[in-house]
């Protein structure tokens, strides 16, 4: 591993476990046993530790919201249970998510880019389902702007949500909480087979 590898991987365990706002460079050099130049050798500041963290998880991501050509209303579900533990790997860009928007210019950038691509392919994915017989071909395309809303807003502010109100559940809980809300309201909207796979995927979790 690289000394700019590890320099991200204790960042990112330092930010999840104190937060963001609680750790600096001097901080982090200084639970290293390093120099804080050798950390502003790579990384000038904080934010852009932060930016090349952001890019990470939107790799992730990227890897996991693949295109599905043939998609069910099982893939979309497990894709999603997915997308959850990733944002679990770096929450603390989750728990930060409105003062670093407004802080860190790049980062704000970067995610603005990536949120665009990604409400597309996810548009684009439940449409798909329509075609395939799993929503109901009663779905307009206001019904699946408002779903992609709805998948966009539980992404950004689940982990947020979950810390204040939900503390005591642990990871693996609070996941299928939100799998379960994504399956309530989808359900809503799906054809029997959709239901029986969404009822099929969250008796198993």
């Amino acid at each position: 591993m690289t000394t700019r590898e590890i320099i991200l991987n204790r960042a990112l365990e330092l930010f999840n476990l104190r937060g963001i706002e609680n750790v600096g460079i001097r901080e982090l050099a200084t639970d290293l046993n390093i120099r804080p130049g050798n950390i502003t050798y790579y990384f000038p500041k904080k934010e852009d530790i932060l930016v090349e963290l952001g890019k990470q998880l939107s790799e992730l991501n990227s890897a996991t919201i693949v295109k599905l050509e043939n998609p069910s209303m099982t893939d979309f579900m497990e894709r999603y249970r997915q997308v959850f533990n990733n944002h679990y790997e770096y929450r603390c860009l989750f728990l930060s998510f409105v003062s670093q928007m407004q802080q860190n210019k790049k980062l704000s950038e970067n995610y603005g880019k990536v949120e665009k691509s990604r409400l597309e392919d996810f548009r684009k994915i439940l449409n798909k389902l329509v075609e395939a017989g799993y929503l109901d071909t009663s779905v307009t395309e206001d019904d699946i702007e408002q779903l992609v809303s709805f998948l966009s807003l539980v992404a950004r502010f689940w982990i947020s949500e979950s810390t204040v109100s939900y503390k005591k559940l642990s990871k693996k809980q609070a996941i299928n909480h939100y799998l379960n809300l994504i399956g309530f309201v989808f359900s809503k909207h799906a054809t029997i087979i959709g239901k029986k796979q969404i009822n099929s995927f969250l008796s198993g979790l």
